[in-house]
């Protein structure tokens, strides 16, 4: 099982690397592009250890702050996807939980 490390980024790069993990993963990426266009947002993205360069994009969390019926800001978690490699490892889980101590 690979480890794993998650980092906050705004990069260009890492976003377009984000947004090419739907598609290939049967998942449409329309909803993610919409909340990057809008341009007030927070982007996770998880590395897998391993082979070559040492970082293979494993899957990522894309959140925003959100006013709620009452009036106050909230967190809300827009899109996460894991790659299908690295599904069934906790992932999905630890990119929650990153976001919601956000």
């Amino acid at each position: 099982m690979p480890s794993f490390t998650i980092r906050k980024t705004n990069d260009p790069a890492d976003v377009s690397a984000f947004l090419g993990l739907f598609e290939p993963n049967g998942e449409s990426s329309m909803h993610a592009r919409l909340v990057v266009d809008e341009g007030e947002w927070d982007l996770w993205l998880a590395h897998a250890a391993g082979q070559g360069s040492g970082r293979e994009l494993a899957g990522g969390a894309l959140c925003r702050e959100m006013t709620d019926e009452a009036g106050a800001r909230r967190g809300v978690e827009d899109n996460l996807i894991v790659d299908r490699e690295f599904r069934r490892q906790g992932l999905a889980r630890r990119l929650l939980g990153v976001i919601e101590a956000h």
